[in-house]
Formats: C-alpha cells, structure tokens, sequence
C-alpha cells in the first residue's frame, strides 16, 4: 500500500470516527494512533494485510523505549480501533489484534505537584510582559489544577459557558461528561480579569475571531499573531514553559489534574462529590489520594 493510500484510508477512519460521534480529541488521538502503527508498519516493510497478532505485541515493545504504561495502553486502544474500521471495511474474516491483551492500566499515581509550586506557578503568570498571555495562562493553570477539568474540555470552552454573579463563577463543561461546576473564587477572579484584559487589548468590534473560545492562542516569539482557540500541542508546552520558570521540568496537566483531586480532598469533599465536579467515571486515584492525605505526606501540605 503506498503513502497515498494510506493517506485515503486515515481520511476514511476519520470520517468513522467523526460519524461515529467521537469527540474531536479523541478522533483526533485515535489518527494519531492510526498513523503512528502505519508509520511502523513501513519502517519494517510489512504490509498491512500481512499484520499478525506479533505485529501489535512488537509495536507494544517499540513503544515502551520511550513512553509510560497508560499511554500505550491509550496507543493500543486507538491501534486496534483503527483495525477494526480496517478489517470491517475490507470484509476480513478475523482481526488480528483483537487476539492481543491491551496492557492493564496503571493504578501508580503521576508526580503531585505541591500547592505551594501550584502558588509559584500561579504568580509568576501574573508578572508577564503580555497581559492577555499572563492571565489566560494564570486562569489555565487555576481550572486544571483546583478545578480539575480535563485539557480536551478546557481547549473548548467558550465564553458562554462562563457565568459570573459577583463574586461567584460558575462553568459549563461540555462533552461526555458534560456538567456545570461552582469556581472557586480565585479560579473566577483570574477568569474574568483575563477577559477584562483580553476585550481591552482586543476589541470585540476589531477582533471578533477571538471571541468565541475562551482560551486563545499565540504563534511567534513575540506574540504578535493570536490565534481563536489554543491547542493541546500549544497548551502541553505553555505548562512545560510555566514549569521552567519555577525550576519544575516536566509538569504536565495530569500532574495538575492529580494536585486538584489531592486539593479537594482537603477540602473535606466526598469521592462521589470529586467525581461529579470532575466528570469522572471512575473513583480511580482518588482512593489513592486519600490514603497520602491521611499518612500527612509533603505532596499535599497546603
């Protein structure tokens, strides 16, 4: 199968998935996916009608040079539905991969951030040159790290799902686990000053594009192109750059979303109230949490 055949038949998975109703990142994650297998497939010149069950378990050990547990299980989940839009289109008596175990997920929780690096973080994004940046950046970090929304919901939000009454800020998460969640007052303070600064230093009139989504993007060094919506790719490295500058490499927005679950815990809150301001479906961590909380470990002194 040639580069261009491939290129038809991610398009075709695509439109599935997008048929299918899959939310736009996780059409977005299983192209991905998609490609990547593909990739590998042509690096050691097998053809795709020749995949076996061995193919997967090799590809499963290509990927463990570099990533963690969950995302290859992740990996491998899109793999395989990839390969069942395959088999199903080209009518194959049996899916090959269906015979491979996906791995189990890991139950070790991420690197908790402490609340005092969650502070640092939180003030150095209220000292940048751009304030547009500085308090979409501020408010970005207050949403995954105390309020828990997941980055493929906070990457859609719009300023309509923002209410605010006074001092009380109340959001709309749309997607699977749609809900409306109570901000805590800081979360709501830093939300409405960024749209203050955004609507002084972009007029509505002038600059209507930028209107819509509430987290905007910037291209270039000197932030001379806001884009309407940041991306994942965009907001993975804003963290990493906001990590740098308190000296904590690597932060990610599950490190983030674990630090909002410790800090509700804290708070007194119950697994299943947790659940439903974080549109989980599973207690997963959460138990885990508690048990730091209770043995007084530094992660969680706030």
């Amino acid at each position: 199968m040639t580069d261009m055949d491939f290129s038809n038949l991610i398009d075709e998975f695509q439109t599935h998935l997008i048929k299918q109703g899959k939310q736009k990142s996780t059409v977005e994650s299983y192209v991905r996916d998609a490609k990547g297998f593909l990739n590998f497939t042509t690096k050691v010149n097998l053809a795709i009608n020749a995949i076996e069950p061995q193919t997967l378990v090799s590809y499963q050990a290509f990927l463990q040079k570099s990533g963690k547990i969950n995302s290859i299980r992740r990996t491998l989940i899109g793999v395989r539905q990839f390969f069942r839009f395959y088999a199903k289109k080209n009518k194959l008596k049996s899916n090959p991969l269906e015979e491979v175990p996906i791995p189990s997920r890991s139950e070790q929780l991420h690197p908790v951030l402490k609340t005092d690096e969650v502070s640092k973080i939180l003030g150095f994004t209220e000292t940048g040159p751009c304030l547009v940046k500085s308090w979409r950046d501020g408010s970005i970090i207050a949403l995954l790290a105390y309020e828990g929304i997941k980055v493929s919901e906070l990457i859609e939000l719009t300023w309509s799902d923002f209410i605010l009454n006074k001092e009380l800020g109340s959001l709309r998460v749309v997607g699977n686990r749609a809900r409306i969640i109570q901000l805590r007052p800081d979360t709501a303070r830093r939300i409405h000053t960024y749209q203050k600064h955004l609507l002084a230093h972009f007029p509505k009139n002038l600059y209507t594009h930028l209107h819509t989504y509430m987290f905007i993007a910037y291209k270039g060094r000197d932030l001379s192109k806001p884009e309407p919506q940041i991306t994942r790719h965009g907001l993975k490295f804003m963290i990493y750059d906001l990590g740098n500058s308190i000296n904590k490499p690597k932060i990610n927005s599950e490190m983030l979303r674990h630090h909002a679950i410790g800090y509700h815990l804290l708070l007194g809150r119950t697994p299943e109230e947790i659940m439903q301001h974080f549109g989980l479906k599973r207690a997963g961590n959460i138990g885990k949490h508690a048990q730091l909380i209770q043995q007084k470990l530094p992660i969680f002194c706030p």
